[in-house]
């Protein structure tokens, strides 16, 4: 216990050190934004305005009594991925006992990427948290078969209304009824933080299906209680099903994700699952390089220890390849292949890494190996306090602040960079607008359409009042390659 405390109390100092010391950016404003509606525009028409589901904007609503700072704001996320941390544990100890779940949920505390998306005023935390929840919930499961192919509730009944202390071994245990509630609750949590969680049940059924046909020998029990299980996340997510189908027809027609490429794809996933902030020149670079390779041999090392317990094997795998590889074939219809969604399969990563270091059989060696990694691991966390850092809207906010004057106006383009500038600007002396394109899934437009000569003539007469104008830009090339603002 003392010692799952420690890791615990070193994940939040990691995760908290310097939480507000980069400036808000562009999706945070946009989270910032979202959490200040009224719940019944959250929950109603203002959900087809953004392309994930609400339910982070509705925790930050309420995290809002703690201010809207930017440590505020990202406070609730520093919190979240640091509840992970003893459910990796617990995760951890499922499947290989209790010196595996201090390790991995050790990596875990000193994992940059996932310090860095723990500072974000965004919902990838949460994803992280929901997904380590519904694995577990998986992985206690297929650890039980008895219990999994018992009645749901029929372990807690027995537990409550038994008529002595002992209890026979072939009764499930109560912890098998929690497991089915971890699995539904952490995978309708997920559903309802990134459209692309959808894949965690989709691979989930998949190693369900494997173990129910080799080890349960299609049980029926088994059969029943997976469907419910199942049924009850679909239920749920039901609300918001039909706006997803919409937006996946019309909006990601044209949306800003690029199609994945081979070396984006390999960029990508070595950025995730590598040690991104240690390379800053070639001889870095290099021995990045090296880390990686080694770790990741740790990693099959660790897969090939459970080659007499398959499912673990099956689990894991699933979880950390399948997620990218669907996402990649998801792609070719609608590209999805961005970093930050998957963030939750570095839990199946640090959970081989954590078995192939115990694969070593002397106390001395896994001490050491441990150590060794944990040094990697927060020299890579020391380098992203370091060098990270997120778009500067602080400082384009208080180099225009002093140059304004009266009956000046400011354009912001595309829409959307008007809230981190707005967050930081505090001129009396101006009027601030935007013009851009505004979402309208209600009348089937695609919310990314271009500028043309027709808007540009409209915005001619917009700006005939004014003095100067202030203009800033970005990513012109994805909504004005015609060039029409300068025309």
């Amino acid at each position: 216990v003392y010692k799952r405390q420690v890791v615990t109390i070193v994940g939040a100092m990691l995760r908290f050190y310097y939480l507000g010391s980069e400036p808000i950016w562009q999706d945070e404003a946009a989270t910032l934004w979202f959490a200040q509606l009224p719940l019944s525009h959250l929950w109603g028409e203002n959900a087809l305005w953004e392309t994930n589901p609400p339910l982070y904007y509705t925790l930050q609503k309420f995290w809002l009594i703690f201010g809207e700072s930017e440590a505020g704001l990202r406070s609730l996320s520093a919190i979240i991925s640091t509840l992970t941390i003893p459910l990796m544990y617990a995760l951890g100890r499922t499947l290989g006992g209790h010196r595996l779940g201090i390790i991995a949920a050790a990596l875990l505390t000193t994992s940059s990427i996932n310090i860095q998306y723990a500072q974000e005023a965004r919902a990838y935390a949460l994803l992280t948290l929901a997904a380590t929840l519904a694995i577990w919930g998986l992985a206690c499961l297929l650890m039980n078969p008895a219990g999994a192919d018992s009645p749901v509730g029929q372990a807690s009944i027995r537990f409550l209304f038994r008529n002595s202390l002992d209890t026979e071994a072939k009764h499930p245990k109560p912890i098998t009824d929690l497991a089915w509630l971890a699995y539904t609750l952490g995978v309708s949590i997920a559903l309802y933080c990134h459209n692309t969680a959808v894949l965690l049940p989709i691979l989930a059924n998949i190693v369900a299906f494997i173990w129910w046909a080799r080890i349960s020998r299609f049980s029926k029990g088994f059969f029943w209680n997976w469907s419910i299980a199942n049924v009850i996340p679909l239920l749920i997510w039901s609300w918001w099903l039909p706006i997803l189908f919409q937006q996946t027809v019309y909006s990601l027609q044209d949306f800003w994700i690029p199609f994945p490429t081979i070396k984006g794809v390999v960029g990508t996933l070595s950025y995730l699952y590598g040690h991104p902030y240690l390379g800053f020149n070639e001889a870095n670079k290099v021995l990045r390089w090296g880390i990686d390779l080694f770790i990741w041999g740790l990693a099959l090392l660790g897969l090939w220890r459970w080659r007499y317990k398959p499912i673990k094997a099956i689990l894991t795998v699933s979880f950390l390849l399948g997620t990218p590889l669907l996402a990649v074939l998801i792609s070719f219809w609608r590209p999805i292949f961005i970093l930050k969604i998957f963030l939750w399969t570095t839990i199946p990563l640090l959970i081989s890494i954590a078995s192939g270091i115990l694969t070593l059989r002397s106390k001395f060696l896994v001490a050491l190996l441990v150590t060794v990694l944990l040094t990697i691991q927060i020299k890579d966390t020391v380098n992203y306090y370091q060098y990270f850092h997120k778009a500067p809207w602080n400082q384009v906010a208080s180099y225009l602040e002093p140059l304004v004057k009266p009956n000046d106006t400011i354009f912001l383009f595309p829409e959307g960079i008007e809230r981190p500038f707005n967050y930081y600007f505090d001129s009396p002396q101006s009027n601030v607008t935007q013009y851009a394109l505004i979402n309208n899934y209600s009348t089937r437009k695609k919310p990314f359409l271009q500028l043309d000569k027709q808007l540009i003539k409209n915005l001619s007469s917009v700006v005939k009042p004014f003095d100067r104008i202030w203009l800033f830009k970005k990513n012109l090339e994805k909504k004005d390659p015609e060039g029409f603002i300068f025309s």
